[in-house]
């Protein structure tokens, strides 16, 4: 290998390093979007089961929005990041169908869209817990979004130093 082909590695691999960088900001947002996906997904093909194909529209809209969010998050592997737009509609999607569900929930309609679960204090409770953890996870996911879009999050300050550092 000669030294030009070194050097040209060299520059490669710190652009990646970069790239990297900039695509691990979104590490949490990508993993925690991953799970509402297959959550989702689940959802439908248990509702395709019990032949509730009406209420199978909630998951496999969400399903629908999670998969742009992740193929968005996807195109994030670059150096020239633009803000999440889809993610952050995503999520704040998901607070209001999760809020909406918590509603339902509470009002014991929870047939209609959950008919595998027994209608009763349990299921209530295993229901409602699982929609505030998603409510929160979003808040949170929101929280970072905006943290990110600022440039004040802790990945980016860790970036601005490699970079200060590999000039």
């Amino acid at each position: 290998m000669t030294d030009q082909e070194k050097a040209l590695l060299e520059e490669r691999r710190k652009e990646n390093a970069i790239k990297t960088l900039f695509y691990n900001r979104y590490f949490a947002i990508r993993y925690i979007s991953a799970a509402y996906l297959f959550v989702n997904l689940y959802w439908a093909a248990v509702l395709y089961m019990t032949q509730d194909y009406l209420a199978m529209m909630v998951p496999v809209t969400m399903f629908s929005l999670a998969a742009l969010t992740m193929w968005e998050q996807f195109k994030m592997f670059s150096r020239d990041q633009k803000q999440a737009k889809m993610t952050y509609r995503f999520y704040q999607t998901v607070i209001g169908v999760n809020s909406l569900l918590a509603v339902i929930t509470l009002t014991g309609q929870i047939s209609f869209l959950f008919p595998f679960l027994l209608v009763n204090q349990q299921s209530m409770i295993v229901l409602l817990f699982v929609q505030g953890t998603g409510i929160l996870l979003a808040v949170w996911i929101l929280t970072k979004l905006k943290r990110i879009n600022k440039n004040v999050d802790k990945q980016y300050l860790r970036l601005k130093q490699y970079l200060a550092t590999h000039k």
